[in-house]
């Protein structure tokens, strides 16, 4: 813009951009179409869902919870979802609050001797109650995958 008006030029360099736009625009909105009637590469590329991850205690052949309570996995943890009170060898007691976790598993690879995993499957359906996204130490122990064993092949 030169003394207020605008330049043959400038408005010259402006056409070549709008119609860009507008071609962009129409592909982008052919591309949609393609995708919902079901044809052409955009339907064939299918989205899947990241994996929802529960966690899970495992066990030693005699039974017992494979955590010996350090404590390395809940100063891991980025967000502090994990609560711990560590007994003899052992926790007295074990909280995961899964609202809170973002599945990271910088638990599970912070535990030394194999006892959290986080593939226990889908996450429980949503709910108004907060206390049902909170893991326990009894339902650690019992939130174990049908096809999967309870015990740790770990040494």
């Amino acid at each position: 813009m030169i003394d207020g008006h605008r330049s043959p030029f400038a408005e010259f360099l402006f056409i070549p951009s709008a119609l860009r736009t507008l071609w962009l625009a129409a592909l982008s909105r052919l591309s949609g179409a393609i995708a919902r009637t079901g044809s052409g590469r955009a339907a064939r590329a299918r989205v899947q869902a990241a994996p929802a991850f529960a966690p899970r205690l495992m066990l030693r052949p005699d039974g017992a919870v494979r955590c010996d309570a350090c404590g390395l996995c809940a100063i891991a943890c980025p967000v502090k979802c994990i609560a711990m009170e560590a007994g003899e060898g052992a926790p007295s007691s074990f909280e995961i609050d899964m609202l809170a976790c973002i599945c990271c598993n910088a638990c599970v690879e912070a535990c030394p001797c194999d006892a959290l995993r986080m593939d226990a499957g889908p996450l429980p359906p949503p709910s108004a109650d907060r206390a049902s996204f909170v893991y326990d130490l009894a339902r650690l122990r019992a939130n174990h995958p049908a096809d999967a064993s309870p015990l740790s092949r770990a040494l």
